[in-house]
């Protein structure tokens, strides 16, 4: 993706990218089209995105959190509340990270949004389903032990002031109660399974 961009030259707005067995579905260009219109678009645009198996079946709906403020309370939690597929970043936020930190094998993602966040760089909930995640027996996402490391690590560097724990309970609570649908459609579909259990495969 480095290599891309560095050798993509100036002649492009919004950068991308998705992995070869994931999926951006057409709610993506929808959100895309429709946030471009805005007299000052936010630079980072991000979505809802499916959990998908190896035969295209939807398991479950990432969890996420709509009101960007409260992104910082979350990930202090150890809650992440977006996923990378189908975010759209603008050209000049992508020149000021630099491209991606090649230290993080699984979490590298995590670190340039995050970056970009804390840049002051405005972020968009887009509510619509822009991009599907596919899980695969054996993938590298499934190693949660080395994906939950890289992903505190990130944090305590991008985030070392806490946020405070009145305001961590709020958050938490409020991003409990928008996906509440999302759990209870989880549950009647998958059983009892946390989204990490779903996203590294456990519980077949």
């Amino acid at each position: 993706m480095n290599a891309a961009l560095a050798a993509a030259g100036n002649d492009w707005d919004w950068f991308t990218y998705i992995n070869d067995d994931d999926t951006l579905l057409p709610g993506f260009s929808e959100a895309l089209c429709e946030h471009a219109q805005f007299a000052a678009p936010e630079p980072v645009i991000y979505g809802n995105v499916d959990l998908i198996d190896e035969n295209d079946r939807v398991l479950s709906q990432v969890t996420t959190e709509p009101d960007p403020a409260r992104i910082p309370a979350l990930l202090q939690q150890g809650i992440s509340p977006l996923m990378q597929q189908g975010m759209l970043f603008r050209r000049a936020v992508v020149g000021w990270l630099g491209g991606f930190n090649l230290r993080y094998r699984l979490c590298a993602d995590l670190d340039f949004w995050l970056r970009a966040y804390v840049m002051n760089a405005r972020f968009h909930f887009a509510a619509k389903r822009v991009a599907q995640f596919r899980i695969r027996r054996g993938q590298l996402s499934g190693n949660t032990r080395m994906t939950e490391a890289e992903q505190d690590e990130i944090v305590r560097r991008h985030l070392p002031v806490p946020v405070a724990k009145w305001e961590q309970r709020i958050a938490r609570w409020h991003y409990r109660l928008w996906n509440l649908p999302r759990y209870l459609a989880r549950i009647r579909a998958r059983g009892f399974q946390t989204s990490y259990q779903l996203l590294h495969g456990e519980g077949r």
